[in-house]
């Protein structure tokens, strides 16, 4: 073999091996969203085989209090605490990025976080679903939804805020929450928020191994998806379309910064 056919065969060879290891990577990424999305589809999946649906607790259970706390997490301005904490993470894990990278980093996250939440507001003004706790002053002849969802925001807060609940199970800092967050229920915000970044930190942390830290993410999703559903938040179908939508959103994103930051697959 002369050496110029050494050297194409080599280049070749070299060629392959990356093509084989592009495929790799890919299914792996694809595995480690179907697995992450998977997880998150257990919280709501369990309520719809079980056919659970919220209602008032005859006593108010000691966990409801702290996943109060866990959801607020998820919850502006919470949430942008949030953002900067999980932010940091994977700048942690890759200190050999330039600065550059870095924060092209930062901005797909981010760009994929807001383009999120654009999604879960469209899609919120069109189905216009009312929340559970909403269905359920309604069966209670508190209001009718049509009316309760023709006033402004602020209208509704006051509304809610006006309500004696003391003949239910229904705590101060619930009803605060309520009076809060007056939208629609269709799909969940705080669960695509939650989602997206717990498959952005798994596909981003699973090549250096950060197990554990994976692992305690993956639980505060889980348990921000729960608060939802206890609370009175949200439906099920709900946590399910925000989980299947950040899948979708957080492929785009690997796409973007595979090509922007790592110049490599990143499974």
């Amino acid at each position: 073999m002369t050496d110029c056919h050494a050297f194409c065969f080599i280049k070749i060879s070299h060629f392959c091996g990356r093509m084989k290891l592009n495929t790799g990577n890919s299914k792996t990424t694809l595995t480690l969203l179907t697995i992450g999305t998977l997880v998150l589809l257990l919280v709501p999946g369990i309520a719809v085989v079980l056919h659970w649906q919220w209602l008032p607790p005859v006593e108010i259970p000691a966990y409801l209090f702290p996943l109060y706390l866990v959801t607020e997490t998820g919850t502006v301005p919470y949430a942008f605490v949030t953002c900067i904490v999980l932010g940091i993470i994977p700048l942690f894990y890759y200190p050999q990025l330039p600065a550059r990278k870095k924060l092209l980093l930062v901005v797909i996250m981010a760009a994929t976080l807001g383009v999120g939440q654009l999604v879960k507001s469209t899609l919120k003004n069109v189905a216009q679903a009312p929340r559970p706790y909403i269905v359920w002053l309604e069966k209670s002849n508190h209001i009718n939804a049509s009316d309760f969802y023709q006033l402004t925001r602020e209208e509704r807060k006051e509304f809610l805020t006006r309500q004696d609940f003391s003949q239910f199970t229904v705590p101060s800092w619930q009803q605060a929450h309520w009076a809060k967050e007056t939208g629609f229920s269709f799909p969940s915000g705080h669960s695509i928020f939650v989602a997206q970044w717990m498959l952005m930190l798994w596909l981003l942390l699973w090549r250096k191994k950060a197990y554990i830290m994976m692992t305690l993410i993956m639980c505060w999703a889980c348990a921000i998806e729960a608060s939802r559903l206890l609370l009175g938040m949200h439906w099920p179908q709900d946590v399910m379309l925000s989980c299947l939508l950040a899948f979708i959103l957080i492929y785009i994103a690997r796409i973007c910064w595979n090509k922007w930051v790592f110049h490599a697959p990143v499974p």
